[in-house]
C-alpha cells in the first residue's frame, strides 16, 4: 500500500496500520511514506524495557514522532507488569499475555488490578524508633520456593497462607534470586479458573 491508497481507503472508513515497528522492513521510511493511523512496535522493544534505558529513549523517540503526525503507538507483547508501568503513559493500546493468553472465548473485561501500581506504604517518623517501624518487627521466617518449584505447588503455599503476599524464590544454593508476588501469580491463571 502506498500513501495515496492510504487516503483513498481512508475516506471509506479504513484505517492503515504498520506491524511489527523496528524489525524487518517495518522501518522508519515505510512510516514516514504511508503515514499509518497506528503503529505497533516490535515485542523487542518491550521487552525488558523497564530495565534497559536505552530501549526506553528510542521507545520514547517513535512516540514523540507518532504524537507529532496523529499517530497511535501500539505497545506488542507486553508480558510482566513492570514492562506495563514502565510504559504505559506512552501508549493508547499494548498488547501481550499480561493482559491475557489467546484464548477461543476471550474475557470482553480485564481485572482492574491489571492497571493498578502497588501501593507504597509510609513510615512515619517520629524522632525515635517505635516497635512497629523496626526492621526486626517486620521481618518473617518464610521457607523459600526454589526456582525450578511448579506453579502449582507455589499457588498452594499462598492458598494456605492468605495473608502472604510475597514469596521469596532460591537456586540450588539457597541464594535469594527473586520474589514471587501473589498478585503476579494470580496473572498467570487462566482465563477459565
Amino acid at each position: 500500500m502506498n500513501a495515496s491508497s492510504h487516503r483513498t481507503l481512508s475516506r471509506y472508513g479504513f484505517f492503515g496500520a504498520i506491524d511489527d515497528l523496528g524489525a524487518g522492513y517495518s522501518g522508519l521510511r515505510t512510516w514516514s511514506e504511508l503515514k499509518p493511523d497506528f503503529v505497533k512496535l516490535d515485542r523487542h522493544f518491550m521487552q525488558n524495557i523497564h530495565e534497559d534505558r536505552q530501549k526506553r529513549q528510542f521507545v520514547q523517540s517513535m512516540i514523540d514522532i507518532a504524537q507529532s503526525i496523529g499517530c497511535q503507538v501500539i505497545g506488542e507483547g507486553i508480558e510482566v507488569r513492570q514492562e506495563y508501568h514502565r510504559t504505559k503513559s506512552g501508549y493508547a493500546l499494548c498488547t501481550g499475555y499480561y493482559f491475557g493468553r489467546p484464548n477461543r472465548n476471550p474475557q470482553k473485561e480485564l481485572d482492574n488490578s491489571l492497571f493498578a501500581q502497588r501501593k507504597e506504604t509510609t513510615i512515619q517518623r517520629t524522632g525515635r524508633p517505635r516497635a512497629n517501624t523496626l526492621v526486626s518487627s517486620l521481618l518473617t521466617d518464610l521457607d523459600p520456593v526454589r526456582h525450578n518449584d511448579t506453579i502449582e505447588h507455589i499457588s498452594d503455599r499462598f492458598q494456605k497462607a492468605l495473608k502472604l503476599n510475597t514469596l521469596p524464590v532460591v537456586d540450588d544454593n539457597n541464594r535469594v534470586v527473586g520474589i514471587m508476588w501473589r498478585d503476579d501469580l494470580k496473572l498467570r491463571q487462566p482465563f477459565w479458573s
